[in-house]
């Protein structure tokens, strides 16, 4: 039996030789009266009969010493996990450890706090387990990140950013690259315009993904796009691009699905080398699968095949890749089914939030429709080609006045929203087309009064907008003298401007590639403002301020105006003006020239990236700035 004697020696062996780092503080100077023997080893020196604040404020700093006076103060326990503490560990120098640490207090015979008794655990070898499991995962993560990426980047290097519009034919795609990097890469898809005006639609699946896949894809695209665009026909391009593939390991097994498309008469010649077979959504709804043209995949010595179909009016051709048919968790033939009744649901426009266009909302809806439901283990793309009415060309014969400017810009912004172009393919048009306008009425003739200017546009088969401005003037001073600044804006806007002088009098013609933005979904749209093609030119004005903004077209007929409300405000040049030009439509070489009277020692411009003043004023090279206000990109 243990003596009393024994049992007090029991509890100071327990008290000295516990695992636990313990400390025992005594009064309110939190005195150290009594510590485990691995405290010595620790902290050299004297411990015992020094406040804690003494011994151990450099190992473990401030805020354990702020819980201590807060556990004598209160009397209500203190715990913290995994704190830091700077130890000098024999055999290893100054070392950062980690403890879970317990203050309770201690209390005298009558329930008085008389000190704290301190219990930490060491927990260094779990903390610097858990870290280095940590960095193991976020190290990890990186690299999936920077796989993501490299295929990304690679998909958004090789795979067209655009789709062309063309009359007769509305074109839309979307891409979806999958989560996983070892299932990204693979898809790929083209959209163009051959020799003929046949609209060549493509989708086509590598086998394979990842960098690999993506850098095959790119080769098979480039080839087959070559090509195509030298008037090949689909059965011969397609032959080609099986005999390319032959030559590659990693092209081997690809499949490709090849639509050629007349949009006069919706005559389609199409290939699905291995590839599942479009799918044609009528104007009721209604959906059928073409047949496959009875081809095996590309290099595996099956020569590629063709067959024949034809499209209605409003009709819509759907390609897509497999990853859309082999969703997870669903068979192949229920996601056929799925296919086909989303896409007839969202040709009929069941759904909230959709895009107008039929083309577009196909693409979109039928991507959320299915991924929605059960999510996707591959890339994903859509590609959907739908017959439409052929815009009427846009014939004009005005007087040659100034009130002219406004109507033809009236009158082309309507036809261009019409076609759907993009804000800045319309302010592009818009600017250079108005300029000539604007160039013949000052310019062409001595007595312009009983004159005429006609405008005619047109978008062509290969998707050029081509614009004509012609006079029978003589051109006072010479054509290229008078065009000035006019045609230099004009030059810059568009992809060509061309003049053919006459006897009778002068035609220039200018010409821009309109294109609508294939939906990569890693990216953005181009966004950017539709102005009403009635908006007027006004001006708000701050005297008091100096600033003034401007809104609607800058042109001729804005000019006069212009310049009146800047001397009114500038008070004749005597001071400043803050100009916002963010509201602006058009900035016409008319309202340029104003900006120049006044000089950018006068003006202080302001101008939105991607608005259409901002591009005017770097082709001028007129300084600006981002308003104030306007959010950073």
């Amino acid at each position: 039996m243990f003596s009393v004697h024994d049992q007090d020696d029991a509890k100071i062996a327990a008290f000295e030789q516990h695992p636990a780092l313990t400390i025992v503080t005594e009064g309110p100077d939190l005195t150290v009266v009594a510590c485990s023997d691995n405290v010595q080893p620790l902290r050299p020196g004297q411990v015992v009969g020094r406040p804690y604040r003494q011994v151990f404020a450099e190992q473990m700093g401030g805020q354990i010493q702020a819980r201590f006076e807060a556990c004598f103060r209160t009397g209500e326990p203190q715990s913290r996990r995994e704190w830091p503490v700077r130890m000098d560990v024999p055999g290893q120098g100054p070392t950062e450890m980690f403890y879970d640490f317990t203050l309770a207090p201690w209390r005298g015979r009558s329930g008085e706090v008389r000190g704290v008794i301190a219990s930490g655990y060491d927990v260094t070898s779990s903390v610097v387990e858990r870290r280095r499991t940590e960095r193991g995962r976020e190290e990890a993560e990186g690299r999936h990140e920077q796989a993501v990426q490299s295929v990304q980047t690679l998909q958004d290097a090789l795979l067209p950013v655009e789709v062309p519009v063309v009359p007769g034919l509305d074109v839309a795609a979307r891409y979806l690259l999958a989560v996983d990097e070892t299932s990204a890469g693979g898809d790929w898809f083209d959209a163009l315009v051959d020799g003929d005006g046949r609209v060549c639609l493509v989708v086509g699946d590598v086998v394979g993904h990842g960098v690999s896949a993506s850098a095959t894809m790119g080769q098979l695209r480039a080839v087959l796009r070559e090509r195509l665009l030298s008037g090949e026909a689909v059965e011969d391009a397609a032959a080609h691009l099986d005999s390319f593939a032959e030559t590659i390991h990693e092209a081997h097994a690809a499949t490709v699905c090849v639509v050629s498309v007349c949009p006069a008469t919706g005559e389609v010649e199409y290939a699905t080398a291995g590839h599942p077979p479009p799918l044609v959504v009528s104007a009721d709804g209604g959906s059928r699968f073409l047949p496959t043209s009875g081809s095996g995949p590309l290099g595996t010595g099956r020569r590629p095949a063709t067959a024949r179909a034809q499209l209605a009016p409003d009709e819509l051709v759907l390609l897509y890749s497999d990853g859309l048919v082999e969703r997870p968790g669903r068979s192949v033939s229920q996601n056929t089914v799925d296919l086909a009744r989303a896409a007839g649901d969202s040709y009929l426009g069941r759904s909230l939030d959709a895009p107008a266009r039929t083309s577009e909302r196909v693409c979109q809806r039928v991507l959320e429709t299915l991924t929605g439901t059960t999510g996707y283990a591959d890339d994903i793309t859509v590609l959907a080609a739908q017959r439409v009415p052929t815009i009427t060309p846009l014939d004009l014969h005005e007087r040659a006045e100034l009130a002219t400017i406004g109507r033809v810009r009236r009158e082309l912004s309507s036809w261009l929203e019409a076609i759907e172009a993009r804000a800045l393919d319309e302010m592009a048009v818009q600017h250079a087309v108005v300029e000539l306008v604007t160039n013949a009425v000052a310019h062409a003739y001595d007595h312009p009064a009983d004159e005429h200017v006609d405008v005619r546009v047109r978008l062509d088969r290969e998707g050029d907008v081509v614009a004509s401005v012609s006079d029978e003037g003589s051109w006072r001073g010479g054509w290229r003298r008078a065009g000035g600044r006019g045609l230099g804006m004009a030059r810059g806007l568009v992809d060509d401007v061309s003049f053919n002088r006459r006897g009778d009098g002068t035609t220039v013609t200018v010409r821009h590639r309109l294109t609508r933005p294939a939906a990569l979904l890693t990216g953005a749209d181009d966004g950017g403002p539709h102005d009403e093609p009635g908006q007027p030119f006004a001006a708000d004005t701050d005297d008091e301020a100096g600033t003034v903004t401007l809104h609607g077209p800058v042109d001729a007929l804005a000019a006069d105006e212009l310049r009146l409300v800047l001397l009114h405000v500038g008070r004749g040049g005597s001071r400043p003006i803050d100009l916002d030009l963010s509201e602006v439509s058009m900035l016409a070489s008319a309202g340029v020239q104003v900006l120049y009277e006044h000089g950018p020692g006068q003006l202080r411009l302001q101008a939105p990236p991607g608005s259409p003043a901002q591009h005017v004023l770097d082709l001028v090279g007129l300084p600006y700035a981002r308003p104030p206000d306007e959010p950073d990109v």
